[in-house]
């Protein structure tokens, strides 16, 4: 018998590199699609990568054939504070490109495809872990687009979907407000604020690839939405003692007040727009570090899903470097 074929778009990215060897690890013989080519040593060299965009219909179809699953990470990813612009490219992407994928898919005969989405989608940060039932009130031209995104594959008949709202993931090639953080605490420049004891759910990207190959395979995910979420609701100063103990670094004792923090990130943005510059560490950044957002991830654990990277053994992070 021969191993099961799947697809991963966008596997150059922060998930895909990892997915891509899990896969491959347990019996898969794994493509890839993505615009550009991985960089050297990036992805497991037993994949076979096919270069092109999602949107391109020839490109995508020669990667499907004979294809088993398909795992569409293929994304525009989250940018703070975007400009308006940029809509028609989340559109295409986020939106177009993933209807295109889930309809060819079925057209190859494809079984199921895993959407990766976020939980940015319910559109709320709390102290009680969100979970699936939660209305969805995206606030970010990103969680709006990966919702559409979501309500796209759905539609698509022929074909098993399971879609997975990831929380915020942490390991390999870290990006965004995680990376900011790292590379603030290896170069000294990071300064703890407020009292540290805000919720924040984080997920491995060992364990994204597990829940993956999960959703994938198991017989009661097919149509359903999860959360993934690893490490439901350790503190900021959870968290903070990891990333310091990986990093061989110390904790400073210095604490800045929240609002005293908030009120200086803001003045400094707004001086900066004025200036048509970004700043480089946005309010939402700030309220990150500092707010409690904490999703529940029971229903995936109902279905057997167990995160197996604790937390303070999740750092550090390959390429965050000074």
């Amino acid at each position: 018998m021969s191993n099961p074929i799947a697809l991963v778009t966008g596997a150059t990215g922060a998930i895909g590199p990892v997915l891509v060897s899990h896969l491959i690890d347990h019996g898969y013989t794994v493509r890839t699609l993505s615009r550009n080519p991985p960089l050297q040593g990036r992805l497991d060299p037993n994949a076979i990568h096919f270069s092109g965009s999602i949107n391109d219909a020839s490109v995508l179809d020669l990667a499907l054939d004979s294809v088993n699953v398909i795992f569409h990470l293929a994304a525009l990813l989250h940018i703070e504070n975007p400009s308006l612009d940029l809509e028609p490219q989340y559109k295409d992407i986020n939106v177009k490109g993933a209807m295109q994928v889930a309809e060819r898919a079925a057209n190859a005969g494809v079984s199921r495809i895993v959407y990766f989405s976020t939980v940015k989608v319910y559109g709320v940060q709390q102290r009680i872990p969100v979970t699936e039932t939660h209305l969805t009130v995206p606030k970010t031209l990103y969680a709006r687009t990966k919702l559409e995104g979501e309500q796209a594959v759905r539609t698509i008949t022929g074909i098993d979907n399971t879609i997975l709202r990831l929380s915020p993931v942490y390991g390999s090639y870290l990006k965004g407000s995680w990376e900011r953080l790292v590379r603030s605490v290896v170069n000294g420049r990071f300064i703890p604020i407020g009292n540290l004891q805000n919720f924040h759910s984080l997920t491995h990207v060992d364990d994204v690839a597990r829940a993956a190959l999960l959703a994938a395979t198991h017989k009661d995910a097919a149509g359903k939405t999860f959360n993934l979420v690893g490490h439901e609701s350790p503190t900021m100063l959870d968290i903070l003692n990891a990333i310091y103990k990986a990093t061989g670094k110390v904790l400073p004792k210095m604490r800045i007040p929240s609002p005293l923090a908030l009120l200086g990130v803001y003045s400094l943005e707004k001086s900066l727009q004025l200036l048509g510059k970004r700043s480089p560490l946005p309010v939402e950044s700030l309220r990150q570090l500092i707010e409690d957002e904490t999703y529940s991830g029971a229903m995936l654990r109902e279905l057997g899903f167990a995160p197996q990277v604790p937390l303070d053994e999740g750092w550090p992070v390959r390429d965050t470097v000074a």
